[in-house]
């Protein structure tokens, strides 16, 4: 299986496992940020893990921004959205993919 693929199969889990979640608790208790924020830093594990998804969000924006603009690939901005309104776990193998997509082109043209 090509590395391409597994990112893509990542994306969709990526999407899917974290909404999945996340839908569950809009339904138990409604759509409520600051409830959210409060429940994602409730406890020292749970901080752990929230600081961890957003500092790793962080490194994405760079990432994307830098590896993206080097690349030349178009768009780059819908990763950063990705990131907020799923998730890195979507954000990171979507772009992961595209930057597979992008370096084969730059093969097939740098080849003619």
């Amino acid at each position: 299986m090509k590395l391409k693929s597994v990112y893509l199969i990542l994306a969709i889990f990526g999407a899917v496992i974290p909404l999945s979640y996340f839908l569950s608790y809009v339904v138990e208790s409604g759509f409520d940020i600051y409830l959210m924020v409060d429940a994602m830093f409730e406890s020292g594990l749970a901080s752990y893990f929230g600081w961890n998804v957003v500092l790793t969000f962080f490194t994405l924006i760079a990432f994307v921004l830098t590896e993206g603009m080097r690349l030349g690939m178009k768009n780059r901005w819908i990763y950063i959205v990705m990131g907020i309104f799923i998730g890195v776990s979507l954000a990171l193998p979507a772009f992961l993919y595209a930057r597979e997509s992008r370096l084969e082109s730059l093969q097939i043209k740098r080849s003619r």
